[in-house]
């Protein structure tokens, strides 16, 4: 499928330049998440989100990129 090659390029892309794609890859502590969790609350992308954004919300979407 050319979709899937078309990723596929974009992850070896991605690789070569060595551009992070975890969070885990931020060197950022597990148990400091929180604080990154509430910091994401005042950014603008956040703030003008479609739909209603929290802490607990912005929390879930880091743990499943860490």
């Amino acid at each position: 499928d050319a979709g899937d090659d078309g990723a596929d390029h974009v992850e070896v892309l991605l690789d070569e330049l060595g551009v992070p794609r975890r969070v885990s890859d931020f060197d950022i502590p597990r148990e400091k998440m929180d604080i990154v969790a509430t910091a994401t609350l005042g950014d603008m992308v956040v703030r003008e989100a479609p739909r209603e954004v929290d802490e607990k919300v912005v929390y879930e979407l880091l743990e499943k990129g860490w």
